[in-house]
This record gives structure tokens, C-alpha cells and sequence, in this order.
């Protein structure tokens, strides 16, 4: 009597095919997978500034007082550079939020160049403001986040496409 014994198992060459459908699948997907990760960090730190805003905007009011949200770089004195750098939330000389920078490479701009936003304790902002929140370095993404707030303090975020980050 003859047992034939079967080995049951891969062949190098199946082996090889599925690592290189596993290969084909994973650079598909990286660059999507980068996209979205993108998309996390800009609605992060659009919803955060929006966030500060808001805050501002109701410590004026809960306050009874003038509440500053400005660009700082050490989170305890307002600065002059971007808003990358980081923020705080200011009753007078007191330290209400300290946001620190933004993400390396990003880049979060306002377009009147403003580096200071006061809410006056009716809550109304002093004046309207529009930051672009997108990322410049190591490449520039596609997508942005526009953070409105207008004239009555209210603060919305927006997402575009259009990619013109500098």
C-alpha cells in the first residue's frame, strides 16, 4: 500500500503574486490615506480657532469686559507673527486660553493681516475677519479651512479646495 501524503500550503509563486497585489493595493491607497489625514488636521485646527473665537466671544459677555484673542507665541503676551505660531484668549492680563502652534507646515493666515480680535462685552467683535487655514510644507494640500467671523462675532469654518496656500 502507497499513502500519498499532501502538503497543503503556498508556492513561492503564489506567494510572490499576493505580496505584489498587497504592494499594487497599499500605493493605491497612500496617497488617499495622506488626503484624509490632511483633511483631520486642517478641520482640527479650523474647529479649534472657531473654538477660540467662540470663547472670546462669551467671556466678553459672562465678563462684562473687553476679551482679546490674538497671536502669541509663548501663551502668555500677544505677538506680531502668524497665527501658526499659536493664540491666547485675554480678559485684561489674564491668560483665559493658550493654543499652542499649529501643526509643522502649516500655514493660518488672516486677510486683513489682523494679529488681534476684540470682543466687546455685548459680545460684537470690532471687526469682521476671514483666516485661511492650509498647509504649505512639505507640499501644498488641496484642501483648506476658512474660519469666517463676522461682524457680529459669530465665528462658522468652511472647507475649499482651491489650494492657493503660500
Amino acid at each position: 500500500m502507497r499513502f500519498r501524503s499532501s502538503v497543503a500550503g503556498f508556492t513561492i509563486i503564489e506567494m510572490m503574486v499576493a505580496v505584489s497585489i498587497a504592494a499594487i493595493l497599499l500605493l493605491v491607497a497612500a496617497p488617499s490615506f495622506k488626503d484624509a489625514s490632511l483633511g483631520s488636521q486642517l478641520r482640527a485646527s479650523a474647529d479649534e480657532l472657531m473654538a477660540s473665537a467662540n470663547l472670546a466671544r462669551s467671556e466678553a459677555i459672562k465678563r462684562n469686559a473687553p476679551v482679546t484673542l490674538c497671536v502669541s507665541s509663548d501663551g502668555a503676551n500677544c505677538g506680531t507673527d502668524g497665527w501658526q505660531q499659536g493664540w491666547i484668549v485675554l480678559s485684561g492680563t489674564t491668560v483665559i486660553y493658550s493654543r499652542p502652534q499649529a501643526p509643522r507646515g502649516f500655514v493660518i493666515t488672516a486677510s486683513s493681516g489682523a494679529t488681534s480680535l476684540s470682543f466687546q462685552p455685548t459680545g460684537v467683535g470690532a471687526t469682521a475677519a476671514i483666516f485661511t487655514i492650509c498647509r504649505a510644507t512639505p507640499s501644498a494640500g488641496s484642501q483648506e479651512r476658512v474660519v469666517t467671523i463676522d461682524a457680529s462675532g459669530r465665528a462658522s469654518v468652511k472647507r475649499t479646495t482651491t489650494g492657493t496656500c503660500a
